[in-house]
């Protein structure tokens, strides 16, 4: 008779009663942990991890009918106004077509996480998810989960942060090499006009897990490689090690660390060069802390400049370390780019076009400014 009993217990009590039970043992509350196995954003990444480690232990807990979807989203929870420009730009498509389209959005994970990006991308096979948009580093485990599902179920996949290789997927993003190239047009334009004043020895951060960023870093090398075949610039190439990508709070005092040994090395009366082939939080307080002087030259990629950009400010703390040139992907036009791709081929089964849908990158050159004002070179006026 209890036997009996117990199999009549729907399974959304037996879900409650086990999500209790780990809420319990982790000592997190079981709101918490109910919106970390839904898969729902609002839960940091560590408390996340961990309770998705621990659930693997309490089947139970993934017992719940999660429905189907017609779009399945993993999105980062990095603290940049990348991203959420990116988030801004898919709700918009969302908001437009909601009552025609399902949507399963804002999966939080950070970009390099495998772990937590292939517990959602399971998710996404069990909800029938017909495309999938993802931002993430595309590591082998990933692509493979993505083949498996892009054949099992003729699910389509939109990557927005670096090209694959992966059947059925389309890249939807800045064209990296291109980018790379045009920043060291504008190095070249600035060493030019003053080739005793910059160093020509550039410092170039790079980092071989983002594909992004070494196609970056080739453009560049291989542009400034080719205007000077007879003279003797050598970038220096500064790897970037994982672990100081791990913690996004610890990111300026791990990066510091690195740049500081490296700018001691690197002390010359020329003025430094250096060029961020990728967003950084943190990176202009890394620089500071690192010891590098106020009139540091930075080529960067999408990153917010710290203070004051007017070039006429007189306030100290406003003239901090700045970026000379910037490049800034569109990530608003990504979002709603990759929805509007998502939404046709839910709608008419129409692929894009393209493997490679590109969407031109912003460039904007500090053309004078109160670190640089021997250097009023003449290019367009392009100012943030």
């Amino acid at each position: 008779m209890k036997k009996e009993h117990l199999h009549s217990i729907p399974s959304e009590k037996i879900q409650n009663t086990a999500l209790s039970s780990l809420a319990k043992q982790l000592g997190i509350s079981r709101a918490t942990v109910s919106k970390t196995i839904r898969h729902c954003s609002g839960v940091d990444t560590e408390t996340r991890e961990a309770i998705l480690r621990a659930a693997k232990n309490h089947p139970a807990c993934m017992t719940c009918d999660r429905g189907s979807c017609d779009i399945y989203c993993i999105l980062p929870d990095t603290p940049s106004f990348f991203w959420k420009a990116m988030q801004a730009g898919i709700k918009d498509g969302i908001a437009a077509n909601a009552a025609a389209i399902s949507v399963k959005y804002n999966l939080c994970t950070k970009l390099h996480d495998e772990e937590t990006v292939l517990c959602y991308l399971e998710e996404a096979q069990n909800m029938q998810a017909r495309c999938i948009i993802i931002t993430a580093a595309i590591t082998d485990a990933i692509r493979a989960k993505l083949a498996d599902i892009c054949r099992s179920q003729n699910c389509m996949v939109l990557l927005l942060s670096e090209y694959g290789e992966i059947p059925n997927s389309f890249y939807i993003g800045a064209d990296a090499y291109t980018d790379g190239a045009e920043m060291a047009r504008r190095y070249i334009q600035l060493f030019c006009a003053y080739p005793k004043e910059i160093s020509d020895m550039p410092i170039i951060l790079t980092y071989e897990q983002n594909r992004n960023v070494t196609d970056r870093v080739l453009g560049f090398c291989d542009t400034v490689a080719a205007a000077y075949l007879s003279e003797q610039i050598k970038p220096q190439l500064l790897q970037l090690d994982a672990h100081i990508f791990q913690n996004p709070k610890l990111l300026p005092s791990s990066l510091a660390s690195v740049l500081s040994v490296y700018a001691a090395k690197n002390s010359t009366s020329q003025k430094q060069v250096l060029y961020a082939p990728m967003g950084i939080f943190g990176f202009f307080a890394a620089l500071h802390k690192a010891g590098f002087p106020e009139d540091t030259i930075c080529f960067c990629h999408d990153m917010i400049p710290s203070g004051n950009f007017d070039h006429t400010s007189s306030r100290k703390a406003d003239r901090n370390i700045q970026p000379f040139c910037l490049c800034m992907q569109d990530a608003a036009v990504q979002g709603t780019t990759a929805f509007r791709c998502a939404a046709d081929f839910i709608r008419h089964k129409i692929y894009p076009e393209q493997k490679k849908i590109l969407i031109p990158s912003k460039f904007h050159t500090r053309w004078k400014a109160a670190d640089l004002e021997d250097f009023s070179i003449e290019i367009p006026k392009d100012n943030f």
